[in-house]
């Protein structure tokens, strides 16, 4: 689904959410729900991308870092924590090894970047086997949203929108299983028209099942096969003792 951005209108990414209309309301569900649903994730390193994110007052993991291309003074003061520290960088080129976050958080990240594919495979990269992916996006049939899109009104965000089941979708092709999804109202209820979506996705550890019409291993795997294989070899054997 294509649409017009605001007459081509410049995306610029929110360095807090108080630029983003209730945004210490989106800020506040997308900490409720993380609190309440996945207080159990812990490990060693969090990834939070954007400001945004470094805004979430949400610890699953010892330390965590987070990662922005400006350094607003609500970052700075965030950095006097002892288990916080900011790193200036471009979430497409994360100056990070692969594999060293348990956790990552990308509140609303994607709706501003125009290159999301990117996003996403470097944020796969840095996530060790198992790791767990937060995103949260606006929902496009909200009616904030909607507002966004019409030519007339004040108070405008410009950002890219994106359903749910497009970023599922890129991240099956990246190899994570999804864990949750839902719609949500400021309100914090589930509503299929809420304002805000929430997705959550594991890496996996193995790759996915092989397809035995496909795989070369298929007739080894296959036991049906396996037996038959066996039989005749028995077969075999037996007639070459008669002679």
């Amino acid at each position: 689904m294509k649409w017009n951005i605001l007459n081509n209108a410049q995306i610029e990414t929110p360095l807090s959410w108080q630029q983003v209309p209730q945004g210490a309301r989106y800020c506040s569900l997308i900490q409720q729900y993380l609190t309440k649903h996945f207080a159990q994730i812990s490990g060693d390193y969090c990834l939070k991308l954007g400001a945004l994110s470094g805004e979430v007052a949400y610890y699953p993991c010892d330390q965590q870092i987070i990662v922005s291309e400006k350094i607003p003074q609500n970052l700075t003061a965030l950095s006097q924590c002892p288990h916080i520290d900011i790193v200036k960088a471009q979430a497409t080129a994360l100056p990070f090894i692969d594999e060293c976050f348990s956790a990552c958080l990308l509140a609303h990240g994607l709706h501003f970047t125009a290159d999301p594919h990117q996003v996403l495979r470097e944020t796969t990269r840095t996530l060790n086997q198992d790791g767990i992916l937060f995103l949260s996006l606006f929902n496009p049939l909200s009616l904030f949203s909607l507002k966004q899109h019409l030519p007339f009104g004040t108070n405008k965000l410009p950002f890219y929108p994106y359903f749910a089941t497009r970023i599922v979708d890129w991240l099956s092709l990246l190899n994570f299983d999804l864990l949750d999804q839902q719609c949500l109202s400021l309100q914090g209820k589930l509503h299929y028209f809420g304002e805000m979506m929430i997705i959550v996705a594991q890496k996996r550890t193995l790759p996915m099942t092989l397809n035995p019409q496909t795989s070369s291993f298929s007739p080894v795997l296959n036991p049906a096969n396996a037996f038959r294989q066996a039989a005749k070899a028995e077969r075999l054997i037996k007639n070459n003792s008669l002679k």
